[in-house]
């Protein structure tokens, strides 16, 4: 994943391959491209957000990591089990832009959540294995949007689209 905060630095989720390889760590580059700082020891970072703030979000698996801007600590993080009835991993986190809502979605649900951690309130959930919830980001209009599928040749992707009052 890929997230740029307010002063335009760029931080990237690099994680692992499908056979286990790869560094596990968030990297932040500044302005200019050039690599400023890194955050390791994840399991398996699949996707970031920054916030109005510019704290960065991390899901790792089966948690939420709130970092600092340097990436000198971990702020907060929770985990499974928080509002979710299950232990599915998180495929993908979207900040709000203009609340500190976060938004985390796992294979058929998407949650919020406030930058604490407090919530885990479900607003969309679905039984389609071939439209797994991807990635999450907001339009203009605050709606959530929330890419689903799993690609591959036939492209099986989906866009979900839900309103700030919880319309699908």
């Amino acid at each position: 994943g890929l997230a740029q905060d307010s002063k335009g630095n760029l931080f990237i989720a690099d994680s692992r391959d499908g056979l286990g390889q790869g560094f596990n760590r968030v990297q932040k580059f500044d302005p200019s491209g050039s690599f400023a700082a890194q955050y390791g020891g994840f399991f398996f970072n699949r996707n970031l957000s920054v916030d109005k703030d510019d704290f960065v979000f991390v899901v790792d698996n089966n948690a939420v990591f709130k970092l600092d801007n340097n990436l000198g600590g971990i702020i907060t993080q929770w985990k499974f089990g928080k509002g979710r009835p299950d232990q599915s991993a998180f495929y993908s986190i979207h900040v709000g832009r203009y609340s500190n809502t976060v938004y985390v979605a796992d294979g058929f649900s998407v949650y919020k959540y406030d930058t604490s951690g407090a919530g885990g309130k479900s607003i969309y959930t679905h039984n389609d294995a071939a439209h797994a919830n991807w990635g999450l980001t907001e339009d203009a209009q605050q709606n959530i949007l929330i890419i689903g599928g799993y690609g591959g040749p036939a492209g099986t992707g989906k866009i979900t689209k839900i309103s700030p009052a919880g319309q699908v």
